[in-house]
């Protein structure tokens, strides 16, 4: 796999063709998904999936059944809400993702950073096969009969869905933010400054080549991260994990293991 390209020319879908997908190539890349990276631990994550006409009607119910219920909702033509359901139940595979419970925060977190990562992996290594898929976590369909449905417990965090299918055509690419706009280097002193060459190792330059393949990386909404920091000393180290503090950070990809039918 040439990894830079599949993660620039890869594209979210919308619109899928009818082809069914294999259970056993969802399995296989789940698999394979889970085993790109190792971390120390063991993260828990589960996974649910819904690959039957009977299954994907469950589903597409409980998620529908917050937005029929609200004040907008009474206000839907029942034509529109039946075009929903079509659309969702006429995908061929739907996975659930789920980050479990832990005792401290930090599993928590690394719990919930193993399935977005494994839900990412899925992504791009389903794109190499053919498939598109869409990462779905919109609020307006997680309604307490779409938990219930999933089974999620007290604890436990909903990392999204994947719909997934064949498709017959590639969106345009959408703009994503140059890393550049983004980034800082944190020098010796403690002090940010611009980018500057230097003679390190790994040049700043080798760096945002990297960092700018990764805002291509599957994301849901569109988000990209707030900022992007560079150390290169034990004080600039500090002051990193500080200003990191304040701002969003995407931790490291890590492999887990889990997975189960929709029930």
């Amino acid at each position: 796999m040439n990894y830079s390209q599949t993660i620039r020319e890869r594209r979210t879908i919308r619109r899928f063709n009818p082809t069914p997908v294999d259970p056993d190539i969802i399995v296989s890349l789940l698999t394979d998904a889970a085993k790109l990276y190792e971390t120390e631990g063991t993260p828990r994550w589960r996974c649910l999936y819904a690959g039957t006409a009977e299954s994907r009607q469950r589903l597409v119910e409980s998620m529908i059944a917050k937005m029929k219920e609200s004040k907008f909702g009474k206000l839907i033509p029942a034509k529109m809400i039946n075009y929903f359901i079509k659309q969702i139940t006429d995908i061929p595979s739907h996975l659930i993702f789920i980050a479990e419970s832990a005792s401290d925060q930090r599993q928590r977190d690394e719990n919930y950073a193993a399935v977005c990562s494994i839900m990412e992996n899925f992504l791009l290594l389903g794109w190499e096969r053919g498939l598109g898929a869409l990462w779905d976590t919109d609020p307006m369909l997680q309604s307490e009969s779409f938990l219930a449905e999933i089974g999620l417990q007290e604890g436990e965090r909903f990392a999204g869905i994947l719909h997934v299918g064949y498709f017959d055509k590639v969106p345009r690419a959408r703009r994503r933010t140059p890393a550049e706009q983004k980034w800082t280097l944190i020098v010796g002193d403690g002090q940010p400054s611009e980018v500057q060459s230097n003679n390190a190792r790994i040049s700043e330059q080798s760096i945002l080549e990297v960092l700018n393949d990764a805002v291509w990386a599957p994301n849901d909404g569109l988000r990209e991260p707030v900022a992007f920091y560079l150390c290169n000393g034990q004080r600039s180290s500090r002051k990193a994990a500080c200003l990191a503090r304040e701002s969003f950070a995407c931790p490291p990809p890590s492999r887990s293991q889990g997975r189960s039918r929709f029930p």
